[in-house]
């Protein structure tokens, strides 16, 4: 005769199962495990070896990312536009907070760049006029 693991009632040999609490009377394929339970699943490749031992190395913990918008760097995207729209491909997953602020100061950069050229070539070209339709002669030579 048998007994069941779990509550102590007496078995019949030939029984899977315990007439009074229902567990199992078939012998765990897991004792030799730690808790009895089966062994986790393989993670990272790594199988474990043969004699029970389940020694797996957690995976590696990345360090936590400090991202918070950034003034500076907005500052120097709006100088150097180029730079900016690099920082913004570069940190657009790692930081996004930070990488938005360097892409808005690059935008806003290359807007006010362009607004300089226009207002710059018409000065030239008002100057230039100035000079050759005589006005800016005349007004020394009197």
């Amino acid at each position: 005769m048998k007994y069941c693991v779990k509550c102590g009632q007496e078995l019949e040999d030939a029984a899977q199962f315990c007439t009074r609490c229902g567990n199992s009377s078939a012998p765990n394929p897991f004792e030799g495990h730690p808790n009895g339970a089966p062994p986790p699943p393989p993670q990272n490749g790594y199988y474990p070896p043969n004699n029970g031992a389940y020694n797996y190395a957690p995976p590696p913990v990345r360090p936590a990312v400090h991202d918070s918008r950034s003034f500076g760097f907005a500052l120097l995207g709006f100088i150097w536009p180029l730079i900016g729209l690099i920082l913004y491909l570069i940190w657009k997953d790692e930081r996004p907070l930070r990488a938005k602020s360097c892409g808005k100061g690059a935008l806003v950069g290359v807007i006010c760049q362009v607004a300089l050229v226009i207002v710059y070539i018409v000065v030239i070209l008002a100057a230039v006029g100035f000079v050759f339709n005589g006005t800016w002669t005349d007004a020394f030579i009197r």
